[in-house]
């Protein structure tokens, strides 16, 4: 997740958890160098995004050939067309009245988070937590 703080956010995160999957957000000041070393590492098929650090997924993307789909929470037609594996999504507009939840344990991962040096190169270990609740 490359966004800043707005609601598609937390509403992503929440998504992510309930559909089993991995979350890692990442800090939206980052550059594409530091974008492209956590997705790299993670192996990210997908990143949730914003128009405003859509060019910082594609100018690495190419280097990235497990990143299958990209999905622009705020995109625009009118300001940026879409390529090939990117989606316009809008979180809010599209709400289910009913969403399964994965079967989660204590020992899943949840959220993977690395530390950052102040240009965005990694200064740690990754981690992971692991999910809390069944029903998140």
């Amino acid at each position: 997740m490359l966004l800043e703080r707005i609601p598609e956010l937390y509403v992503g995160f929440l998504g992510i958890l309930k559909v089993g999957a991995i979350v890692q957000p990442l800090f939206s000041a980052f550059g594409e160098e530091a974008f492209f070393q956590r997705a790299d590492d993670s192996k990210a098929i997908a990143c949730i995004t914003q128009h405003k650090h859509l060019g910082k997924v594609r100018k690495v993307r190419d280097r990235l050939p497990e990143l299958k789909l990209v999905i622009v929470v705020d995109h625009d037609e009118s300001k940026r067309r879409l390529r090939e594996g990117e989606v316009a999504y809008s979180m809010m507009d599209r709400a289910l009245d009913e969403f399964p939840v994965a079967p989660t344990y204590a020992e899943s991962p949840a959220c993977s988070t690395t530390r950052a040096g102040r240009r965005g190169s990694r200064r740690g270990p990754s981690t992971s937590t692991r999910a809390s609740s069944r029903n998140t």
